[in-house]
């Protein structure tokens, strides 16, 4: 069996997702890592995905819903998945985070509930976008995992 980089992308946007993707298969060939790339658009997806596979990179969108400016407060949003993970989901995600969202406020809060749960991430905004990707992933992306992605 290969080794395997498990990648969850919470992303709402064709656009962006179809760029994420493009991105990702670029990276696969130029790296030689098998990436296995999972796009989801709400909340309870990515939870549901979270407590049942291990990833070894998450990438978070804070606003979704076809929304922008969206208020942390809010339940579908990639806030709403890091007050998950800072209160019940630590355990299950030893990998990179990235927050990769346009919204600023937003990003910045994300990464401060992860910090303060004790949970890197890292603030990425555009990070579909070509010189932002490269930024990001000079090198390794995630941690691999010898899972098999059909799991």
């Amino acid at each position: 069996m290969s080794s395997t980089t498990r990648v969850l992308i919470l992303e709402d946007d064709a656009h962006r997702t179809a760029e994420f993707r493009r991105r990702f298969q670029e990276l696969e060939r130029a790296s030689g890592i098998r990436l296995h790339v999972r796009f989801v658009r709400h909340v309870d997806e990515a939870i549901r995905e979270l407590s049942t596979r291990g990833y070894g990179l998450v990438l978070l969108d804070h606003d979704l819903n076809g929304s922008s400016g969206t208020s942390s407060a809010e339940a579908d949003t990639g806030a709403g998945l890091v007050r998950w993970i800072a209160s019940e989901g630590i355990d299950k995600l030893e990998c990179r985070i990235i927050v990769h969202s346009q919204n600023a406020s937003g990003a910045r809060k994300m990464a401060d509930v992860l910090s303060s749960a004790g949970v890197q991430a890292e603030c990425y905004p555009g990070l579909w976008k070509g010189e932002v990707f490269r930024e990001a992933f000079d090198g390794d992306p995630g941690e691999v995992w010898d899972d098999d992605p059909e799991d």
